[in-house]
């Protein structure tokens, strides 16, 4: 039986166990072994912008004020002077005539008369 076991040391070191890290700067990607004493500088770097991150994010949160309802304010009361009267209402204006087809034919036999 063969059995192959498979680990990870420092490369700094060669200690074991150790994780790998993938640092990115301009573009360029560096990948790291690294075992737990040479880890903690990144490691402390991580954990400071994650509190950083997690500090941005709440102050903005809690700097929003609550909703409130301020109702409207009602018009001041009008006085007999600043009231104003509406506008007077149009009443219904003469009707016109009902006119048989007779008399208007008779109105224009006098209108030409007069004319002649």
């Amino acid at each position: 039986m063969k059995i192959i076991v498979e680990a990870t040391a420092c490369d700094l070191d060669k200690e074991v166990p150790a994780r790998t890290y993938a640092v990115t700067v301009d573009g360029e990607t560096h990948e790291m072994d690294l075992c737990s004493p040479h880890a903690k500088p990144i490691e402390d770097l991580i954990k400071k912008a994650r509190q950083a991150r997690e500090q941005a994010q709440a102050p903005a949160a809690k700097t929003v004020p609550p909703m409130q309802f301020n109702p409207p304010t009602p018009p001041p009361p009008r006085s007999a002077a600043t009231a104003q009267r509406p506008a007077p209402r149009k009443r219904g204006g003469r009707r016109p005539r009902i006119v048989s087809l007779e008399e208007i034919e008779a109105q224009k036999q006098a209108s030409q008369q007069g004319e002649d």
